[in-house]
Parts: structure tokens; C-alpha cells; sequence
């Protein structure tokens, strides 16, 4: 996968270990006659055949023992016989599933999966159950999260309890409502900036207030491009324009635009180029886009006195911009970091480091990572290869 996680934790290797649920399962001859029966049952026929959306039947071990066409399609699977044994997450090939100890629900990620949840739930109440989840599926060299609506509902095969989970692919409709919150949420800051020291032309120091005024509004022109950015980066509609990038220039562009960020008050940001002058080859409005989101979470990351510094190194191989803060993750919330919409600051925010990832791996053709320790604080960084253009993912 594109995106890593490196925090300082044991690694998951364990046999038979679970962060979260069950992780025992059916023996293989006994789930394929499970499966048989549960193809040849009349009502898991109808099930299957009836419902809209992606349809599945696991069995009290979630694994997989049927599944609709739809699905299957989802899927590019023949039949539902490829899926039995596996659980939904490993069938949607979720990025956790591959992480935990015991498949599907084991990993420590897992915890804040709804799909876990209220399949769990659903389980424990023996009662029809809904929910919501996010699936971060591997799409291509990266990672691409997928918005589920979700019900799970009890049913009986051959005296057992089995499950039908409905799911309903929801992203798109998410979406809208997270850009539409997050540009609200952005607009507002800037205006309330923008009106008190228009206030100000009244009182005794008119420079100031106008120098304020001329920053906001160079700061409202930048998120309103940004937030063009990231819709058409959602559509495949951004086009990737390379250039030969001076990077201490670029460095110093981004800094004096968070410089004068709300976020930036009481606090210190700094440049640690290596070695410049050097110049990169890429898309130069997408990567002060990326580097502007990493310096932005930095900055709302460390209290007032803090410091966040932005850097760069290159070697034969890569260009590295890296933006570094004293703070810590923790390790529940590093496994979701880049997942779309997580956000710890609020429902309006979690596109930032969505966007890093988007704009950073899928058009400029990077690997964007951060490391995250008590010892050494937060590093984010995006990898360009040295030479090469960036590229359209589609």
C-alpha cells in the first residue's frame, strides 16, 4: 500500500490474538457445507435475490457462506463460493483486515469499525441492527475509503444462527456533506477575520487593520482554491501541470501563507531546507496544497509556543518535504489518520490529511507517511522520486 503508519508499538504476529473481536473460525469441510445449505435455503434465497445493495450471509463466526450478485460484481468474483470462510472485511480487501492478528476484526483499527460493531451488536441483541462504516479498500498502490450504510439481520439456517448484512455504498453522499461542512467551516473563520479588523479602520491604526485585511483575503483566495482542488481531485477532473520548482522559494511561499493563519497565532514556523538551492519537477500549486494541509495540522497539533518546522532533503533516488511538530499520536489515533472524514477536531473537519494523501500519492505520484513518537514528535512527509514527472491517476 501507498500509505504507512510507523509508531513505536509491538508488532500484530501472534497467532489466535484478537485487539478486538472473536477471532476463531470454522473449520474448512464443515463452513463448505454450511455454505451449501445456506445457497439451497429457501428464505437466504429470497435474501439474497431481493435486496438492494451488497449483500452478504455470514455465520455467527462472520464468515462469509453466501452472497448476492451485486456483490459479487463489487467484487469481480464468479461466485460466492471464492468468498466462503473469508469475513466481509477480507473480502473487500479493507486495509485493517490484513493488519490484524486474526483476520477481519482482530486488528487494534478495528475497534472503530462499524461494520464490526454492528455485526457485534447484532449478535449480542439477536435483533435487526443498523449502523454506518467506513472500508479504507486498497485501490491501486494506495488506499481509497468507502462509506457503507450497514444492517445486519439475524436468521435461522438448520436450527443456527446466521446473518444477512446489507450494505449500502453511501461515499458519494458523504462526501458532498463533508466538502459542503468543511468550506462553511473555512468561509466562516476567514469572514470573522475579515469584519473585526475591517472594524478597525475606525480606530487609530488604519495600517495595520489593512495589512490584516489584504492577508485574510489572500488567505480566503487559498482556501477557496483549495477546497476547487480537492472536488476536482474527487472527480478525476484535476489536471497536473509539471514545472521546474525552485524548492527554497517554495518553501518560503508556503511558510508566509500559514505564517499569517489563524491557526499560526502564538506560534512558531520555520524552514530547515537541506542543501538548497534545488529544484524539483512537479505540479507546483498541488504541492504547496499538500505541504499547506501538513504545516495546518501541525500547527492546530501544538499549543501556543509551540514550533512546527518545515524541511527538505534530496538524494539520488527522492525528493523528501517533511513538516515536523513536538506532538504526539496516539497510537489508537495513527490508525486512522488518513482515513477520509477522521477527524479528532470535529464533524466539520478529517479532510486534511485525506487530501495529503489524494493529492500527495494519486497525482503527484509520491508516497506521503509520518512517524510518530514521545521521543522524536510527529514528522509528516511526502517522497517525490527524483527526475519524474507527477501523473494522472486515471
Amino acid at each position: 500500500m501507498a500509505s504507512t503508519a510507523t509508531i513505536d508499538r509491538a508488532a500484530d504476529t501472534e497467532p489466535g490474538r484478537t485487539h478486538f473481536a472473536p477471532a476463531e473460525r470454522v473449520d474448512p469441510p464443515l463452513l463448505r457445507d454450511r455454505a451449501q445449505q445456506a445457497v439451497e435455503d429457501p428464505v437466504i434465497r429470497v435474501v439474497l435475490e431481493a435486496m438492494r445493495g451488497h449483500v452478504l450471509v455470514v455465520d455467527g463466526r462472520r464468515q462469509i457462506l453466501a452472497a448476492n450478485d451485486e456483490l459479487l460484481r463489487l467484487l469481480g468474483a464468479s461466485t460466492a463460493f471464492q468468498l466462503v470462510g473469508s469475513r466481509p472485511g477480507e473480502a473487500l480487501d479493507c486495509w485493517h483486515a490484513a493488519r490484524g492478528p486474526g483476520g477481519c476484526g482482530t486488528a487494534r483499527g478495528c475497534r472503530y469499525c462499524g461494520a464490526v460493531i454492528t455485526l457485534l451488536a447484532a449478535q449480542t441483541r439477536q435483533a435487526p441492527t443498523t449502523g454506518e462504516c467506513t472500508i479504507a479498500t486498497r485501490h491501486g498502490s494506495g488506499v481509497r475509503c468507502v462509506d457503507f450504510k450497514i444492517k445486519v439481520t439475524p436468521l435461522w439456517l438448520g436450527g443456527e444462527r446466521v446473518f444477512a448484512v446489507v450494505l449500502h455504498d453511501v461515499t458519494a453522499e458523504h462526501r458532498r456533506r463533508a466538502l459542503e461542512r468543511l468550506f462553511l467551516h473555512d468561509m466562516r473563520n476567514v469572514m470573522t477575520g475579515l469584519v473585526g479588523w475591517s472594524d478597525l479602520f475606525a480606530d487609530s491604526n488604519p495600517g495595520e487593520a489593512a495589512q490584516q485585511i489584504v492577508g485574510l483575503t489572500r488567505q480566503l483566495q487559498h482556501e477557496l482554491e483549495g477546497h476547487y482542488v480537492v472536488q476536482a481531485a474527487e472527480c478525476g477532473e484535476l489536471k497536473v501541470t509539471p514545472s521546474r520548482i525552485d524548492v527554497g522559494e517554495l518553501l518560503c511561499r508556503v511558510v508566509s501563507i500559514y505564517r499569517a493563519h489563524r491557526c499560526a497565532a502564538r506560534r512558531t514556523l520555520v524552514t530547515r531546507p537541506s542543501g538548497l538551492p534545488k529544484v524539483v519537477v512537479t505540479d507546483e500549486t498541488l504541492l504547496v496544497r499538500v505541504l499547506g494541509n501538513m504545516v495546518k495540522n501541525a500547527l492546530e497539533a501544538v499549543p501556543q509556543g509551540g514550533e512546527v518546522t518545515v524541511g527538505f532533503y534530496q538524494t539520488d533516488e527522492a525528493s523528501v518535504f517533511w513538516v515536523h511538530n513536538a506532538g504526539v499520536i496516539p497510537p489508537d489515533v495513527a490508525d486512522r489518520v488518513f482515513r477520509e472524514r477522521f477527524s479528532t477536531k470535529g464533524a466539520a473537519r478529517g479532510l486534511g490529511t485525506h487530501a495529503i494523501r489524494l493529492l500527495g500519492e494519486q497525482y503527484l505520484g509520491g508516497h506521503v507517511d509520518f512517524t510518530s513518537s514521545a521521543e522524536r514528535g510527529t514528522r509528516f512527509s511526502l517522497t517525490l522520486p527524483s527526475q519524474e514527472s507527477p501523473r494522472a491517476p486515471f
